[in-house]
């Protein structure tokens, strides 16, 4: 992974966080948030964020992390949230922020740590 692909995962993790504190700020209830367009359209901007941050991801990264983290199914949101908008399920969008980034942020945060030169690493 290089810098640019660990600068990016870092973003990637502050939009996590945003979309978390607008959660609690619904109290992690479905129904405040699903009668309430601004937190709606909060998270559909970070997510959307999110989205503009990957696809500057490394190919190579990508590839490597397929396994873990379903990047197509990240990116085909974002374009339902562009395109579709207007018609785009609630409870998706919901589920998203809700179960799929808090996992997003966490795979981020464990492949970043990860990346790090451990003490013991000849750096020759």
């Amino acid at each position: 992974m290089d810098n640019s692909d660990v600068r990016k995962l870092k973003h990637i993790i502050m939009y996590c966080r945003k979309i978390k504190d607008i959660l609690s700020k619904v109290n992690d209830s479905f129904f405040v948030f699903k009668n309430d367009w601004v937190y709606q359209d909060s998270i559909s901007f970070s997510i959307l964020k999110i989205n503009s941050l990957i696809q500057g991801l490394s190919q190579e990264f990508i590839d490597q992390t397929l396994e873990h983290i379903p990047w197509d199914e990240i990116m085909a949101l974002g374009k339902r949230i562009i395109g579709d908008y207007l018609t785009l399920d609630r409870i998706e969008l919901w589920n998203a922020a809700s179960k799929d980034i808090p996992k997003l942020r966490s795979f981020c945060g464990i492949a970043i740590k990860n990346n790090q030169p451990q003490p013991n690493e000849n750096m020759n």
